[in-house]
C-alpha cells in the first residue's frame, strides 16, 4: 500500500511521538536524585540514568514540575 503526502506525514508523526514516549518513560523509570540536572548544582562524573544526561534532564523537569503525576 503507498502512502499519499498527508498520510507519510501522519505515520512519521507517530513514529517520532512513539520513540519520545518510550524515551521519556525510560528516562522517567531510571530517573535518580544524585543525577546532574537542572535542580542539582557541582560536579557530577557518573550519570546514573539510562538514557544518559539529556534523559536526567527531561526526568528531573518533569518531575520538578508534574511530581510523581508524571508517570
Amino acid at each position: 500500500m503507498r502512502l499519499n503526502g498527508i498520510q507519510r506525514l501522519l505515520e512519521t508523526g507517530l513514529i517520532v511521538s512513539t520513540a519520545a514516549a518510550i524515551f521519556t518513560l525510560c528516562a522517567l523509570i531510571s530517573f535518580d536524585p544524585a543525577d546532574p540536572a537542572w535542580t542539582q548544582t557541582g560536579e557530577f562524573i557518573k550519570v546514573n540514568n539510562i538514557t544518559g544526561a539529556a534523559g536526567a534532564w527531561v526526568a528531573d523537569i518533569l518531575l520538578l514540575s508534574f511530581g510523581w503525576l508524571a508517570f
